[in-house]
């Protein structure tokens, strides 16, 4: 199965929102308007955009700021693993800046050498 590579517009605009919320991202209203980075590429943490564009979304119920629902607490040997699984990835975003993620070619459309 091919993977699409089109996305929807309304996702776009609400993700290009949240990074410009979080400084990310500058947006220009206009005809000669736009978006870009608000700094520069390689200072910005893929771990922070990450946590910044995820940071509504628990990784699992228990997850959540309120302890969540979960009816089997005292039996979940999950948790801890899950725990552990969330911190190696952050901890390997954190070792990459946005710079990093760029290809060539997306490099060369952002401006980035």
């Amino acid at each position: 199965m091919r993977a699409s590579s089109t996305f929807s517009r309304d996702h776009l605009v609400k993700v290009l929102r949240r990074l410009a919320a979080g400084g990310y991202m500058l947006t220009t209203r206009g005809a000669g308007g736009g978006v870009k980075l608000a700094k520069e590429a390689s200072v910005i943490r893929l771990s922070e955009v990450f946590d910044w564009l995820e940071d509504e979304s628990a990784l699992a119920e228990c997850f959540r700021d309120d302890g969540g629902h979960c009816l089997l607490p005292r039996f979940c040997a999950l948790r801890l693993r899950l725990e552990r699984a969330r911190r190696a990835f952050y901890a390997e975003l954190d070792s990459a800046s946005l710079a990093d993620g760029l290809n060539p070619a997306l490099r060369e459309f952002v401006g980035q050498p």
